[in-house]
């Protein structure tokens, strides 16, 4: 029985200790997977990469015999209208969390196949005898839920349903190309100061197959491509291929989104030669 946490509430306050708590005290066999709890905050777009990310990692159902539920909250509509949900999704794996995009990439990999409103009192804390926080439905709504669902509560006794067209999903950003010219963009910056862009697997295999590229972001040219990081000359600017698949940006022994001073959301130009 399996419950991973993905947060923005940061390690400093007791929120995620909380969680733990709540959770272990409905369902006290439950085992706690901590995915991240220091994304940015209110960071929807980088909290629904970094889900996708881990998902495909995360138990299944199926090969452990019990649920794997995933509680994933960034939540900057928490307390107002914005639904709390939780769906089931083909690989067997549960959601629960707010209705505001964080899903979006998870549904193009894993598309959901039921959803739920969490909208039936009895699964939240204290059966919502308490009544329910304006801020931290994490607390007061989504461990507990999960807790429940660990021991084997049903997902339609949780809430009514809803319709998967309905649930909530950000824009996800697309490389745009016309002929051996791509634009490209940044859909996350790492720990280490990687940059992360949506051009995924396939094309990233073309990138790396072509016989020379030239990438620029602004007037900083990035045309050098590795494999491993090890390849890399020190404080030099490479293309590699992430573990996502997708193609990234490092600076050997430094931080490349410190040394291009670039963010979320910035364009990449690059082109690709047909001969070097």
């Amino acid at each position: 029985m399996v419950v991973a946490l993905l947060t923005d509430f940061g390690v400093s306050d007791p929120y995620v200790g909380i969680m733990h708590a709540v959770i272990l005290g409905i369902a006290p066999d439950a085992s706690i997977i901590d995915l991240t709890h220091d994304l940015p905050p209110q960071g929807i777009e980088i909290g629904a990469w970094a889900l996708r990310n881990a998902w495909p990692y995360l138990p299944l159902p199926q090969r452990t015999g019990a649920p794997v539920i995933t509680v994933a909250v960034i939540d900057p509509g928490v307390g107002t209208d914005r639904a709390a949900i939780a769906c089931t999704c083909t690989s067997g794996r549960i959601y629960v969390g707010p209705d505001n995009g964080l899903m979006t990439w998870v549904m193009v990999i894993d598309p959901p196949q039921l959803a739920v409103r969490l909208n039936h009192p009895e699964y939240w804390l204290d059966g919502g005898q308490r009544g329910v926080s304006a801020t931290f439905h994490g607390r007061d709504i989504f461990a507990p839920v999960a807790a429940h669902l660990v021991n084997g509560i049903a997902l339609p006794a949780v809430g009514d349903p809803l319709e998967i067209a309905a649930l909530r999903q950000i824009e996800l950003p697309m490389p745009v190309r016309h002929g051996n010219h791509i634009v490209a963009h940044v859909i996350a910056i790492d720990h280490f100061g990687n940059l992360i862009t949506d051009i995924g697997p396939a094309l990233t295999d073309e990138i790396f197959a072509a016989p020379a590229i030239h990438g620029s972001i602004g007037r900083r040219a990035i045309n050098r491509r590795v494999l491993t990081f090890g390849m890399a000359p020190p404080h030099t600017l490479c293309w590699y291929p992430d573990s996502s698949g997708h193609a990234a940006i490092m600076l050997r022994e430094g931080n490349a989104a410190h040394h291009l001073r670039a963010k979320i959301g910035i364009e990449i130009q690059i082109a690709i030669a047909s001969s070097l």
